[in-house]
């Protein structure tokens, strides 16, 4: 791109043309930063049950010293 007569109208319509994805997208953010705010579920900050295999121990991670071992 050093050479000024590579480039092409395409190119300049590009960098100007107010409908790209990224200045759409700009707008979008300004219109979420604006928007009112959603209510918090609590039940999404309790804590999970998990399945557990039956019959199996539970895993043990063990630190750098009983690795070695």
């Amino acid at each position: 791109m050093e050479n000024r007569d590579t480039v092409t109208f395409k190119d300049h319509e590009y960098k100007t043309n107010p409908y790209t994805f990224e200045r759409w997208y700009m707008g979008q953010l300004e219109l979420d930063a604006k928007a009112k705010p959603r209510p918090i579920n609590e039940s999404d900050y309790e804590p999970k049950k998990f399945m557990r295999a039956y019959g199996v121990d539970e895993p043990v991670f063990l630190d750098e010293r009983a690795r070695e071992k």
